[in-house]
């Protein structure tokens, strides 16, 4: 039997994989794939109903096994067909030895051109795997739930970032990137976890108004103004409060909304406009998600753990 080797960062692994059964499982999976991505499509964009939106927290837990499961059966055959792409993952690695501020910026965008994203959600998805014990000894166990959602979010955003990185693969700027790839980074750019807690924090948790800034943000994607945008998302991000100490993954779906009005604007091409309406569409339903995962962890960040806010990524600049 005919097997396929799978790197990882970890080290090389031989994976044994039938291609004829690959095959027959995608044709056999295809329309419950296509379905599971349409209805979750569908119910993000109707999320902004109020009806709706006091049960997306119900739905994603709920249907978070429907989406692992056919994700998990979609692991091998990608892997085998991402095997011409494992030398730039090692080049990426001993970039990172090296120097990982360098590497995690231009140097790593370079080494994983075409991907990008798909490169971004797997080294969250490690990242959460390999914090979380840390995360659950600082906070006596209490932030193992958000873990694990997390972990759930990095595999669901996986069965969508192939078709994302796709759209960018044509519209590329004076770095020579794939525009996905001026927009995520590596997680080598987040800060690590602390040894103790930090100061408790003393001002209440708050909800944000996000359909409000939904709509002014998608208002003003939809009329192509980046500049308008990129100001916008910008200012919501750096508004004075609790922003960035109890809205930590919001706060990042705003900067990236910041970052993506500015490289359009960068671009300033027909490619890079239908680009940025598409990933709009695609991250401002998402900042529900976000909202979600920053108000489980909440009450841990209120006692001085700093998950979630520890862990985002400074974003690219190049």
């Amino acid at each position: 039997m005919p097997t396929a080797p799978l790197r990882t960062q970890k080290g090389v692994r031989t994976t044994e994989l039938k291609s004829e059964s690959c095959k027959e499982r995608a044709v056999h999976q295809a329309p419950s794939r296509i379905l599971a991505h349409l209805f979750l499509a569908l119910l993000l964009e109707a999320s902004e109903t109020p009806a709706i939106a006091a049960f997306m927290p119900l739905f994603f837990r709920a249907s978070l096994p429907v989406f692992l499961l056919l994700q998990a059966s979609q692991v091998g055959c990608t892997a085998q067909n991402m095997s011409d792409e494992r030398e730039a993952q090692e080049e990426s690695e001993a970039l990172r030895a090296s120097s990982s501020a360098e590497a995690s910026g231009l140097a790593w965008a370079r080494a994983h051109d075409n991907h990008c994203l798909r490169q971004h959600l797997t080294e969250a998805l490690e990242a959460n795997l390999a914090r979380r014990d840390r995360y659950a000894a600082l906070s006596d166990g209490r932030t193992r739930k958000l873990s694990s959602t997390m972990i759930g979010m990095d595999r669901i955003g996986l069965m969508f970032a192939d078709k994302l990185d796709a759209a960018g693969v044509e519209v590329r700027g004076r770095s020579g990137v794939n525009i996905v790839c001026e927009l995520v980074p590596s997680m080598a750019r987040a800060k690590a976890v602390p040894e103790k807690r930090s100061a408790r924090l003393s001002t209440p948790y708050r909800s944000l108004l996000l359909p409000e800034m939904r709509r002014t943000l998608r208002a003003l994607s939809d009329a192509h103004d980046w500049s308008g945008l990129s100001a916008q998302a910008r200012a919501y991000a750096e508004a004075p409060g609790d922003l960035a100490s109890q809205h930590c993954f919001t706060r990042q779906a705003f900067l990236t909304l910041a970052r993506l009005g500015d490289v359009v604007q960068e671009h300033d091409t027909a490619d890079a406009d239908a680009f940025g309406e598409k990933a709009v569409s695609a991250m401002l339903p998402m900042t529900r998600f976000s909202a979600l995962a920053d108000g489980m962890a909440a009450a841990s960040q209120a006692n001085g753990v700093p998950i979630l806010c520890a862990d985002m990524p400074i974003l690219p600049t190049f």
